[in-house]
């Protein structure tokens, strides 16, 4: 009975640390567009931004950034920089959280270490959800740094997906094994259940966020997005298999 009330326990603050993360990287990326704006100009605050009705998903949060002004300003390097500066930004916070997972201190504190776990990851799935998902949009934040600074946007999706690949793989290969031990998780279903989890999150959800958009490329690539998922836990798993019978 107490396993079962621990169990329930440990997926409730999982869930709890997943919603706060996702909010935190959110707010972070529009808040970034806002920063920028407000230092160039064109915003009252940091802060001014539409923050929509869905509370749950904050699908409907935008940053309101008035980028037609801009263009008409003859200012098409301010456009670029607002535009771009959340994605390079979730870049720099990902490489950093590598960083921070591997500090001692951080991982004797499992709170702080669940976070920094799933906070990173949302980091790196916001960035998948734009590159390159969303890259061949004409619409969004890469459509406003591509029509400001001209670059053909396989330019931005080539060296934006090798980031992607060799950042999920490092996540999938080093990050979530160690998340497993330091947590105890130790069990078969509940180490598929915590990959599951993670997959779903950055192939499902990030992943999915070209079917927001109107034209077919988006909404192709997110539809491979979701079948990576079956795909990489059935690698994942051969790999383990693999590893325990060579043992």
């Amino acid at each position: 009975m107490q396993r079962c009330i621990d169990s329930v326990f440990f997926l409730l603050s999982l869930i709890f640390m997943i919603f706060i993360a996702h909010h935190a990287v959110i707010y972070l990326h529009e808040w970034t567009h806002g920063t920028f704006a407000w230092i160039t100009g064109y915003k009252n605050s940091p802060f001014d931004i539409h923050y929509g009705e869905r509370w749950l998903t904050l699908l409907d949060i935008d940053e309101a950034v008035p980028y037609k002004k801009i263009f008409e300003d003859g200012k098409p390097a301010v456009v670029a920089l607002i535009a771009i500066a959340p994605t390079v930004l979730q870049a720099i916070v990902f490489l950093l959280g590598l960083k921070l997972l591997s500090i001692q201190m951080i991982q004797t504190r499992k709170w702080l270490f669940t976070f920094l776990y799933w906070f990173i990851l949302l980091e790196l799935g916001e960035f998948y959800a734009y590159i390159p998902i969303r890259t061949f949009s004409e619409s969004g934040d890469i459509f406003n740094f591509r029509s400001a600074t001209g670059l053909s946007p396989w330019m931005i999706a080539i060296p934006g997906t090798l980031f992607v690949i060799w950042g999920i793989y490092r996540f999938l290969t080093v990050e979530e094994p160690k998340a497993c031990s330091l947590l105890n998780i130790t069990s078969k279903y509940g180490h598929f259940f915590f990959l599951l989890g993670t997959l779903v999150l950055f192939f499902g959800y990030y992943g999915g966020a070209g079917l927001l958009m109107p034209d077919v490329l988006s909404r192709t690539l997110s539809y491979i997005s979701w079948g990576m998922i079956p795909i990489i836990l059935l690698l994942m798993y051969q790999k383990a298999s693999n590893d325990s019978n060579s043992g």
